[in-house]
Order: C-alpha cells, then sequence, then structure tokens
C-alpha cells in the first residue's frame, strides 16, 4: 500500500518522507486534489483519514476515488468541513467520523485491553516509535505542561523520574 500525506509547511514534508512516505502533498504551495490526482493518474485514493477538518477535509473528500471513504477524527483546524455533496451522491462517496472518546465509552473491556496490547507491542518491537521532543522531571511538571502547550510541537513531551 502506497500512501499519501498531506502537510501544511514544506519543512515538514521531509520529516515524513524520512518516516516512510510515499509521497507528500504540502498545501501552502500545492493544490491537494490537482497533486492527488497526477500521483493516482486521476484515479483518485479509496480512503483517506484526516485529523485537520475545514477546507482541507473538503479537498481530501474531492481526491476520493469513486467509492471512496474518508475518516474524519478531529478537527485541528477549527473549522467545520465543508463537503460538495454533490461528490458523495454521484461519486458514492462516505465520510465517517471517529471519536476516540466514545470509542472508549462504549467499547467492552477487552476489546480496549486487546487494541493496547497490539499497539503497545508494536511500540516494544520498535515498528512504531512516537518521536519525543523533550522530556521533563515529574518535578518539573509545570514547565513540562508549559512545553506539550506550545503550538508547532514536533513530538510528545514526557514526564519522567
Amino acid at each position: 500500500m502506497k500512501t499519501i500525506s498531506v502537510v501544511r509547511r514544506r519543512a515538514q514534508a521531509q520529516e515524513l518522507k524520512a518516516l516512510g512516505a510515499d509521497e507528500v502533498i504540502c498545501t501552502e504551495d500545492e493544490d491537494l486534489v490537482q497533486r492527488v490526482m497526477a500521483i493516482t493518474n486521476g484515479a483518485g485514493v479509496p480512503a483517506a483519514i484526516d485529523a485537520v477538518g475545514g477546507q482541507v477535509a473538503g479537498s481530501i473528500v474531492e481526491a476520493l476515488a469513486p467509492g471512496g471513504v474518508m475518516l474524519s477524527y478531529g478537527l485541528l483546524a477549527l473549522e467545520p468541513i465543508l463537503i460538495n455533496g454533490a461528490l458523495t451522491i454521484f461519486r458514492t462517496l462516505s465520510v465517517r467520523g471517529f471519536w476516540l472518546t466514545a470509542w472508549l465509552r462504549r467499547a467492552p473491556a477487552e476489546k480496549q485491553r486487546t487494541v493496547m496490547r497490539e499497539v503497545l507491542g508494536h511500540m516494544a518491537k520498535g515498528e512504531i516509535v512516537p518521536p519525543v521532543e523533550a522530556k521533563y522531571d515529574l518535578g518539573d511538571i509545570t514547565d513540562a505542561v508549559r512545553h506539550a502547550e506550545r503550538p508547532g510541537r514536533h513530538g510528545k513531551v514526557l514526564l519522567v523520574g
């Protein structure tokens, strides 16, 4: 499976390429839909995952292949997702939402444990390695929280010790 990642700033593109993204589109200087169509020879993508919402999510829907699905799990843009209804009808597209908090409330405890074991297993094997930007001693929790709330972070802020 090939991936197409989308970033807002060109500086983020190289980081994603280094992490294994096959293609990276930068919305700062590229048209998302045109670029997806160029990459896929006009076919569009069968599935997409979006955490941004707003205009970017609308463009992602436009870049879906007929019968495609977009899963939305965040609204980082703090804007509603703008979707062309004609696309969803005539190209039979689907947009689904996922909220982890709601899933945790309704998923049975055993299912949650199974998912956590699987994710932690991948982390233990080094298959999933979350980026760490900073580590703070537990006594410096106030500084750690301030750091974690800064915009533009490139990794997790950890408490250690």
